[in-house]
């Protein structure tokens, strides 16, 4: 299980490095409790958008985080977009990218003895 807090990252940038196929993967954003609107304080509450290379997957935010857990079956580079929405508040997009790579297959050598 691979996991990051992409609350600080920058664009393109890749907080994953390489990650093999079918690894899973939590990405996670973390947002304040509550917001400021109109002098009033309200809860941090909707959905996060997550967007893996044009496909939406969304999480709901629960004690002011996000997560989605998710594995990728083909190597590759996928962007990816997470950006907050509810009904009071948008918040700009947060763009990264995560490298998928062929998973190691191991070198098994079996002898007649072993058998």
């Amino acid at each position: 299980n691979i996991s990051v807090d992409v609350e600080q990252l920058d664009d393109a940038s890749n907080p994953f490095g390489n990650i093999n196929m079918y690894d899973l993967v939590s990405i996670e954003l973390n947002l304040p409790t509550t917001y400021s609107v109109d002098g009033n304080n309200h809860p941090i509450d909707g959905l996060v958008e997550f967007t893996i290379n044009g496909k939406s997957y969304f999480a709901e935010v629960a004690d002011g985080k996000a997560v989605l857990n998710i594995s990728f079956d083909k190597a590759g580079v996928y962007n990816v977009s997470l950006q907050y929405k509810s009904s009071r508040v948008v918040s700009n997009p947060i763009n990264f990218q995560i490298t998928v790579v062929t998973t190691p297959q191991a070198n098994l050598e079996i002898e007649a003895s072993d058998v």
